[in-house]
């Protein structure tokens, strides 16, 4: 059987693995809506787009926009929390 310091380091690599995983997932979970909100701010930018097709692009921009920030932050304040992103010893689950 290992050390109690091998089992600890064990523990803290597959902590650190699900960190990582999670961070991941939540990047590839707003690569879409990502992509749809750079093409409505494109499109918005249009100077041959009607006035009121530019409004609609940059309000939908705007919206899409709003859905991809919050997994990001709130993936990146749970490992900071949790110690994982700041190397503290600590690596819970938030």
């Amino acid at each position: 059987m290992g050390s109690d310091a091998d089992e600890s380091a064990v523990k803290h690599a597959h902590l650190y693995a699900a960190a990582c995983r999670d961070v991941l997932n939540a990047g590839e979970a707003v690569i879409e809506t990502a992509n749809k909100a750079v093409g409505a701010r494109n499109m918005a930018n249009m100077p041959s787009q009607h006035e009121i097709s530019r409004k609609n692009f940059q309000t939908l921009a705007d919206e899409l926009e709003q859905e991809f920030v919050p997994p990001y932050k709130g993936t990146f304040r749970n490992l900071i929390w949790a110690g994982c992103w700041s190397g503290g010893n600590s690596c819970r689950r938030a």
